[in-house]
């Protein structure tokens, strides 16, 4: 994304696309790893008292996020 920013305008015409391309292909990457760490931390709130209602909050908001 930064990379992105930072372009010329002439940078741009050629590089833009490409690096988009790159950005979509690690969002889906980040994507495919956040669904079953959200799946995993699911199952551990039952087991965890202290914790329940952390990990909970941080399941939806990565949840929302992902959505």
């Amino acid at each position: 994304m930064q990379e992105l920013e930072h372009l010329s305008a002439t940078q741009r015409h050629t590089q833009q696309v490409p690096k988009y391309c790159a950005l979509l292909r690690i969002t889906g990457q980040v994507l495919d790893y956040a669904h079953p760490v959200v799946q995993k931390a699911g199952k551990m709130v039952k087991g965890v008292a202290a914790g329940r209602v952390a990990i909970g909050q941080l399941c939806e908001q990565i949840t929302t996020s992902c959505d």
